[in-house]
């Protein structure tokens, strides 16, 4: 879980490099370990002092968060443990934010996709998934579940196994190897690449977390806009961003339903 990003951040520091290369590693290191204390603090505290351990895991967050913001790293672990001290101090909208940034690195990872899981489990506000998209999300798996690495990944290992294949059976010896192996990975690899394709040709709106608990508006003010429903919307709701007013977002929730939400209230995921 850390021990990756901590042996990542000590090569750094021992590597050979120039002065300013040396401060930024052991800036990235001391900003790791100040996380980790305060993670490790907080991890301690939980029994008889679970204010004080929310404090420490809001703490842990902040300073991981700053090696994402400030130093520009980008690493599914870093944010998967992120989103885990949000968690732990009970901040759900973040948690899940961290936990979907961390599916552009590490999508599938088992202990994220539970994480995420339990996460969504605790949103106050139920929001039901249409049968229709569970459907295609069953059906879909690859695009939805899969990260863009992963399927390019699979697509040159099919396209090229595919190849080798049918080369192979160009050879005298292997001439009765059937076909059917072959096409079977090129027809893949062709599914990988509209996959991938959709996603250039026609982006999905983007996604974002309700961080704070909001009141959804029919129109993008506070002022002369009834409130879309009845009760306001819990930390950890997640929707499309349709339009982007500024100030305000139009979100269409995972039920269909659609409603204004101030930008302050909310966090996108680039």
């Amino acid at each position: 879980m850390l021990r990756a990003l901590a042996i990542l951040l000590a090569m750094l520091c021992l590597a050979p490099a120039a002065p300013a290369q040396q401060d930024e590693a052991r800036a990235l290191e001391s900003l790791f370990e100040m996380g980790q204390r305060a993670f490790d603090e907080g991890l301690a505290q939980r029994a008889e002092a679970p204010g004080a351990a929310a404090e420490s895991f809001r703490q842990a967050a902040a300073a991981w968060q700053r090696l994402v913001d400030e130093r520009g790293v980008r690493n599914g672990r870093l944010l998967y443990n992120i989103g885990n001290a949000h968690l732990l101090a009970g901040e759900v909208g973040s948690a899940i934010a961290a936990y979907r940034r961390a599916e552009q690195y590490i999508a599938g990872d088992r202990h994220l996709v539970a994480n995420l899981d339990q996460a969504r489990r605790r949103v106050r506000t139920a929001v039901e998934t249409p049968a229709s998209q569970r459907a295609r999300g069953l059906l879909l798996f690859w695009h939805d579940d899969w990260s863009q690495r992963t399927r390019l990944t699979l697509l040159t290992i099919l396209w090229g196994a595919g190849w080798i294949w049918a080369l192979a059976r160009r050879a005298d010896r292997l001439a009765m190897l059937p076909r059917w192996p072959g096409w079977s990975a090129a027809a893949l690899a062709l599914v990988l690449a509209g996959s991938l394709a959709v996603e250039e040709l026609a982006p999905e709106a983007p996604t974002g977390v309700v961080l704070h608990e909001t009141i959804g508006r029919k129109g993008p003010s506070e002022i002369g806009y009834e409130p879309s429903f009845t009760e306001p919307l819990a930390e950890g709701v997640e929707f499309a961003a349709l339009e982007d007013r500024g100030a305000w977002l139009l979100a269409r929730l995972r039920d269909g339903r659609e409603t204004w939400l101030p930008r302050r209230s909310v966090d996108l995921i680039e």
